[in-house]
């Protein structure tokens, strides 16, 4: 591949994380218009589910047993849990915090590992560990100390690490699946998953999808952040590989948190930005254990 070429997959894999820093942000504009977190979340998912309809390949039935049942936890992990727990804690905190204390989730990938497969902790996985919890600390202390918002702000967010920590993992194990058809599929079992939820809490009027700010933005939310850029994201990998690719995602909540600036007026003190440095540094450092860490799990699947 040519050095044009390649710059050119680097950039588009800059447009989507960058697109995927802006989620909170949407996320944070709709609820400002009168939209709950489980609202935005069916709607967004429905959406997504349409439009990978029509770019997904025409196939039912997954082809196994075990293929279909890993459809389906794909898209409890990632639907409700994920989704479901980052969006209630953007509703009680600010999109900076949530984004930051969800990178966490390679880090937990790494702890559950070990624990269920007794692996040995690389010393560079256990460092990171300790610098990413102690950034957890600082951005804790930040957000429910400085800024006042609730502790389960972090708690959410935290889970939220936690679902995709697991997504992520039982994603190693999709094995042959074709990527559109999995997204589709796990899109779909996610939203059967995600409507009892939708249904306990108070219901979005139907004359807010007439406001062209809530129907722009559920449209990036869906079509372009959850069905092209997932779809841009495995052309991406495919060309630059999975490392090179994942470099990338550390920018993510760089774009969340000057998004939260400059576009809600959202503020982070010195001790949050710190504790946010510390996370990601954290979590690029524990890379190289973690990796040999998915290997064994992947097989174990």
């Amino acid at each position: 591949m040519s050095i044009v070429k390649r710059f050119g997959f680097h950039l588009l894999a800059l447009f989507v994380i960058v697109c995927w820093g802006l989620t909170p942000i949407s996320t944070k504009v709709l609820y400002d218009h009168g939209m709950g977190p489980w609202a935005v979340l069916v709607l967004r998912v429905v959406l997504a589910y349409g439009v990978l309809i029509f770019i997904s390949p025409k196939i039912v039935y997954a082809g196994t047993p075990r293929d279909e049942g890993l459809c389906v936890l794909l898209g409890l992990t990632l639907v409700p849990v994920y989704y479901g727990l980052q969006n209630i804690a953007l509703d009680i905190g600010s999109a900076s915090t949530v984004a930051i204390a969800s990178t966490m989730a390679p880090i937990l990938i790494g702890a559950v590992a070990v624990a269920l497969f007794r692996k040995p902790v690389h010393w560079l996985m256990g460092l990171g560990a300790c610098a990413a919890a102690t950034g957890l600390v600082l951005l804790g202390f930040d957000s429910c100390v400085m800024q006042e918002m609730p502790l389960a702000v972090i708690g959410w967010s935290f889970g939220a690490a936690a679902g995709f920590a697991l997504y992520s993992m039982l994603l190693r194990a999709a094995g042959d699946l074709p990527p559109l058809l999995m997204l589709r599929k796990s899109m779909g079992y996610g939203l059967l998953g995600a409507f009892p939820f939708y249904y306990t809490e108070f219901k979005t009027e139907a004359f807010l999808l007439t406001d062209p700010v809530v129907l722009g933005n559920l449209l990036f939310l869906s079509v372009g952040a959850l069905a092209i850029c997932w779809a841009l994201w495995h052309v991406v990998t495919r060309n630059i590989g999975a490392s090179a690719a994942g470099i990338w995602s550390y920018f993510a909540p760089v774009a969340t948190i000057l998004g939260g600036i400059f576009i809600l007026n959202e503020s982070i003190s010195y001790i949050g930005i710190m504790g946010g440095t510390m996370i990601i540094c954290g979590v690029i450092c524990a890379q190289t254990g973690l990796a040999k860490i998915a290997m064994d799990v992947a097989r174990r699947f």
